[in-house]
């Protein structure tokens, strides 16, 4: 243990050099004195120069591997006393308070407090780095937020519209499940504003925005499409259960009593809808629905629309 425990000793390195020389070259030795003294003298001419090549290029190959050996070691004692060089260097202001009279340091221990410290700096770098990924997953996750969501009503916007209505169309084409669409418009919108003014407006369109996510289903996904018109997503859902959303909605909204309602010169806010729902193979599903909002709104206020689902 006293050899191990200080690895820079100028005796321990002679000694594994002298060890491993020993170990390398002593068969070589062994060998050719065998073959000289044993082997050769019951051998013919013939035997022995057929035998000749054999052991001259086993022989060189042994004294090649021992040297290359040899040599491979000398580096590593040479890194190893470099390692420990090192090791004593840094560790003379770790253990500036030993007293000077001590003769020697253990370097197990020495090393083991570098690596400790060395582990703490670590740690500590990997949680700040844990906390930046953090934040910056939270910042992403916002970005992508504000990528398909509406500025002023938190609903979905027209961009993520197309997108998932192509999801759904796909998902209902795939397993065959129901799929509905309502397209909204609030009647009189533009009269609002003049009225009362944009301010007024934005006030209105985030409040209906809010009725429309608290009357309808978990699973279907309300979209500011554009200005005063909206849409809803029914995944899994016939046209009779979507035209029950869209008069739902249409009541909650005629039935609220918005800011502002005693200077308009009807005493309500309505929306009109059109809903349809999608069979496969069917195109422009968005334009069918759009169609039935208009017809809708030229027929008067607060009404829906539908046309059955074509098999």
């Amino acid at each position: 243990m006293q050899i191990f425990g200080s690895l820079a000793r100028e005796k321990f390195r002679k000694f594994i050099f002298i060890f491993f020389a020993l170990s390398s070259l002593l068969p070589i030795l062994i060998m050719i004195f065998i073959g000289i003294n044993y082997v050769l003298p019951n051998l013919t001419p013939d035997q022995i120069d057929k035998l000749r090549p054999v052991l001259s290029y086993g022989l060189l190959i042994m004294f090649l591997f021992s040297s290359l050996s040899f040599f491979l070691l000398s580096q590593w004692m040479g890194s190893l006393e470099n390692l420990t060089e090192e090791i004593k260097s840094k560790s003379v202001g770790i253990l500036e308070g030993v007293k000077d009279s001590e003769e020697e340091i253990n370097e197990i221990t020495t090393i083991r407090n570098i690596v400790e410290g060395l582990h703490a700096e670590l740690q500590e770098k990997m949680n700040q780095l844990n906390g930046y990924s953090k934040k910056l997953i939270t910042s992403n996750i916002k970005l992508s937020e504000l990528s398909v969501t509406d500025d002023l009503t938190g609903l979905y916007n027209r961009r993520h519209f197309d997108l998932r209505l192509d999801e759904e169309i796909g998902r209902s084409e795939r397993y065959g499940h129901d799929l509905a669409l309502i397209m909204i418009d609030i009647d009189g919108f533009k009269q609002y504003n003049d009225i009362l003014g944009h301010q007024a407006g934005d006030v209105l369109l985030t409040k209906i925005s809010q009725l429309f996510r608290d009357n309808i289903r978990k699973t279907d996904i309300p979209f500011r499409y554009g200005g005063d018109e909206f849409a809803v997503i029914l995944p899994e859902c016939t046209i009779k259960g979507a035209e029950s959303v869209a008069n739902t909605l249409s009541e909650v909204v005629s039935g609220y009593a918005f800011d502002g309602m005693e200077k308009l010169p009807s005493d309500k806010v309505t929306i009109s809808c059109g809903v349809t729902s999608y069979s496969k193979g069917m195109e422009d599903f968005a334009r069918e629905a759009d169609r039935l909002l208009y017809a809708a709104k030229n027929a008067g206020r607060g009404l829906v629309r539908s046309s059955p689902k074509i098999n």
